[in-house]
């Protein structure tokens, strides 16, 4: 893991009743007063390798073990939106810098092969045709990190558009406003409602859990990561497989069918981990179970 500044405890206690009293407050109000079709959830996501450690076994006294596996050196950004009627009206789109990707560049042998392995992924792939890339300079680019930003928001919605009187669901990262305004406001939802700070990767159906099962899949297809082009577009093709299948089903199960006694299995505990006979025998031991979330 990325070291990162302290952060703050919570009590797993107050972290459900954040939860269930926002989930209440949206009920009242707005935006969950919108049909299902017009309430949606965004985020953003990234795919790099560069943190990972791989872990294998050696024999005793033995040399380390090594691997000849290869990386991609681009850490690209990946913006998902699911809606609640599980419609997957906004494939996820990436943004790279990674060369490979562009089109408007004079054909070279290489540049070929890799354009045609791409279109023959992206075929047998049909979820994932709609998949647009951008890149950097047309020449001399050397970043390789792509960052969330308010610019790739627009750039999405310009693409996909939005239907007239969505709702939206969002963090409270810094990406979704500019300048002081919210950027989903202005480009064209009407509503757009932040999760609470401490507890929005419990309800955003897209933490909560389409980045998730979507990657569990890629890092376990033994797919060439150094292949960027043909690694993207797997991943692209398992986000839109999770949101047609699934997206519904989290989107209910977060928020819009959320009832108070799940509360406590949405926001679980370390001692939430323990069976059932496990926390009888310690209530009768009088061992307190823990109780306290530290939120990165």
């Amino acid at each position: 893991m990325q070291s990162k500044a302290k952060g703050f405890t919570v009590d797993v206690e107050s972290l459900r009743r954040q939860l269930w009293d926002w989930v209440q407050a949206q009920r009242k109000e707005e935006p969950f007063d919108v049909p299902c079709c017009l309430l949606a959830s965004v985020d953003f996501t990234f795919m790099g390798h560069r943190t990972e450690r791989i872990s294998s076994f050696a024999s005793l006294g033995g040399a380390q073990p090594m691997s000849s596996a290869s990386i991609s050196q681009y850490t690209n950004c990946i913006i998902t939106v699911v809606w609640a009627d599980g419609i997957n009206r906004t494939p996820p789109m990436l943004f790279t810098y990674n060369p490979e990707f562009r089109r408007d560049r004079h054909t070279t042998a290489r540049r070929a092969a890799s354009f045609d392995i791409s279109m023959i992924v992206s075929m047998s792939m049909a979820s994932t045709r709609n998949a647009s890339f951008t890149s950097g300079k047309e020449k001399g680019e050397s970043r390789s990190y792509v960052s969330e930003s308010p610019a790739l928001l627009r750039n999405f919605f310009e693409h996909y558009k939005v239907p007239k009187g969505a709702a939206i669901l969002s963090d409270i990262g810094g990406s979704f406003v500019d300048q002081g305004k919210s950027v989903l406001l202005d480009v064209g939802f009407q509503r757009h409602a932040c999760y609470p700070a401490a507890v929005h990767q419990y309800l955003s159906p897209n933490d909560n859990r389409l980045h998730g099962t979507a990657k569990k899949v890629w890092r376990e297809s033994y797919i060439d990561y150094k292949d960027d082009v043909k690694s993207c577009l797997f991943l692209l093709h398992r986000l839109d497989n999770d949101i047609r299948s699934q997206s519904k089903t989290w989107f209910d199960c977060n928020m819009i069918q959320l009832k108070e006694a799940d509360v406590e299995g949405l926001v679980g505990s370390v001692g939430g981990k323990f069976s059932k006979l496990h926390k009888s025998w310690l209530r009768m031991m009088g061992v307190d179970q823990p109780s306290v979330y530290r939120q990165p």
